[in-house]
């Protein structure tokens, strides 16, 4: 999840450096010719939602890759359970910063 930070950063906060998202860590980049996280553009900040701040890109923020990361065939119905709930308590969870 590259795409999400926990806490609520505005445009004003954002600094050149590293990012830590709940995926692991990106940079940023603040300059005259405007602000990029990885090689994504940022388009448009601080549009509130009940949830936190979205921030929307102009494209997908990509995971440096050192090893192909195996793709599972089949997810356990218990698996997906969990899965499903954490994903439900993550969105309802206020503080959170979406980069979208």
């Amino acid at each position: 999840m590259l795409h999400v930070i926990s806490g609520t950063v505005l445009a004003e906060d954002v600094t050149s450096g590293p990012v830590e998202t709940l995926g692991g860590e990106v940079e940023a980049v603040v300059s005259a010719d405007g602000v990029t996280i990885g090689d994504a553009g940022v388009t448009a900040t601080d549009i509130m939602a009940c949830n936190g701040v979205i921030h929307v890109l102009d494209s997908v923020i990509v995971a440096p890759s050192s090893a192909p990361t195996p793709v599972p065939t089949e997810m356990p119905e218990s698996s997906a359970t969990a899965y499903g709930t954490g994903m439900a308590a993550a969105a309802i969870s206020v503080g959170f910063t979406m980069l979208i």
